[in-house]
């Protein structure tokens, strides 16, 4: 019953070509790295963008980094061409800063409502004369009372 995931990635002609066109940007990316020079790869993240009809669309974290990128075009399409697996012909750079980072959410952690809390609440709730008040009284002094 249970398919591998490479499996099911290759059921299908379209996550087939999916999955080939990121296992081919995926080198790209490592081809275009080792081209360049650390003081380049220093000022940002580089990442292939997207390649249709021979051009390579290049995305920069910062402006500084997509211009230096720009003038180093010519040594980034002969790495390209030297690793052979992909027609590139010429290449664009753009702006985009990376994502941040989804942050973890926050784990709640339960109050404890005091002893003297809890009474007071339910004090509150006998007194008033609005039903649904004295409700949401009654339900909070229902939690768990501090030891």
């Amino acid at each position: 019953m249970a398919r591998a995931v490479s499996g099911l990635l290759q059921s299908n002609n379209k996550t087939r070509m999916l999955v080939s066109k990121a296992w081919s940007l995926a080198k790209l990316q490592d081809a275009i790295t080792e081209a360049l020079p650390i003081e380049i790869r220093a000022l940002g993240s580089i990442q292939p963008g997207n390649l249709v009809d021979g051009e390579l669309t290049l995305l920069a974290a910062n402006p500084a980094l997509a211009t230096r990128l720009r003038f180093s075009s010519k040594t980034i399409l002969d790495a390209i061409r030297k690793e052979g697996r992909l027609k590139v012909n010429r290449i664009k750079v753009r702006v985009a800063p990376p994502r941040p980072q989804l942050r973890k959410p926050v784990k709640k952690v339960p109050r404890k409502l005091s002893s003297e809390d809890q009474t007071v609440l339910l004090r509150a709730a006998k007194t008033t004369s609005d039903p649904a008040l004295a409700a949401v009284f009654r339900r909070l002094a229902d939690r768990k009372a501090s030891r």
